[in-house]
């Protein structure tokens, strides 16, 4: 699921990060079509919240930021921590600007996903690691070496 999340969040970020840059030069982009008479929808043109456009464009370069450090964090087994850290820039971009979730959808998909990324699982507590130690030094102490036997004195051996 990690890579799963990797490969989602990757584009969703790149994504973002390209809309945020559109959003940015939204004036320029406008006055080449005017210039070349190019008709387009007007839902571009004007913001439907009225903040301007060049504003949600540096939120969105902030959020594909943060939605790198989420995809981080969720590949690295937080998967939780990196899910605000991608779910949240997009949520309030929306706000700021309905039309930029289009674009934004992918990184919040991924930010749903790794929702399913889970830490690693503990160790079992130690109380069985002490009965393990406890069982191997009574098996020690039952297989003690048995001391020599003393030699026994012959009565032809004394000199």
């Amino acid at each position: 699921m990690r890579f799963v999340v990797l490969f989602f969040g990757f584009f969703g970020v790149l994504m973002t990060g390209f809309m945020g840059g559109m959003f940015l030069m939204a004036k320029e982009f406008l006055d080449l079509l005017h210039a070349n008479q190019i008709e387009f929808l007007d839902f571009f043109a004007n913001s439907p919240t009225g903040v301007p456009h060049p504003d949600t464009g540096m939120f969105l370069m902030g959020a594909a930021m943060y939605g790198l450090l989420g995809v981080v964090l969720a590949f690295v087994r937080c998967g939780r921590q990196g899910a605000l850290m991608l779910l949240l820039p997009v949520l309030v971009a929306g706000l700021m600007n309905p039309f930029s979730l289009a674009f934004t959808g992918l990184q919040a998909f991924a930010a749903l996903l790794s929702f399913f990324v889970f830490p690693l699982p503990l160790e079992e507590s130690s109380d069985t690691d002490e009965d393990d130690e406890e069982e191997e030094e009574k098996s020690k102490a039952k297989s003690k070496p048995k001391p020599k036997p003393k030699r026994k004195s012959y009565e032809d051996d004394e000199d």
